[in-house]
């Protein structure tokens, strides 16, 4: 099983986390947490003044200061997951995510 953890740097990001690694009847050894966070979009107008190359930068710079903390605290634990990001607007890519993802 898979569990796709949105993540947003909250008291309730790190009150999710607590819960999944303080109750092992939820996640076994053959399931995978996905730690997702979606980095919201500049306006058109800061993008066209900047330049793709800098915003998309900016996203990635932010995505990784939010996830580096929770990797630490996961590899803490005996828990297969991995961390991901977007800057799209978050359900067009969560579906896409789950569709490119299924299993046929």
């Amino acid at each position: 099983m898979k569990i796709l953890l949105a993540v947003d740097g909250s008291k309730f990001t790190k009150k999710a986390l607590a819960f999944l690694v303080t109750h092992d009847n939820i996640v076994g050894t053959e399931d995978e947490i996905v730690v997702f966070n979606v980095q919201p979009p500049v306006p058109p107008r800061v993008k066209a003044l900047l330049g793709a190359g800098v915003v998309a930068s900016y996203h990635k710079e932010e995505a990784e200061k939010l996830l580096k903390p929770i990797d630490n605290f996961l590899k803490r634990h005996s828990l297969a997951y991995r961390t991901e990001w977007s800057s799209a607007r978050p359900p067009r890519r969560w579906c896409s995510r789950r569709n490119a993802k299924r299993p046929r």
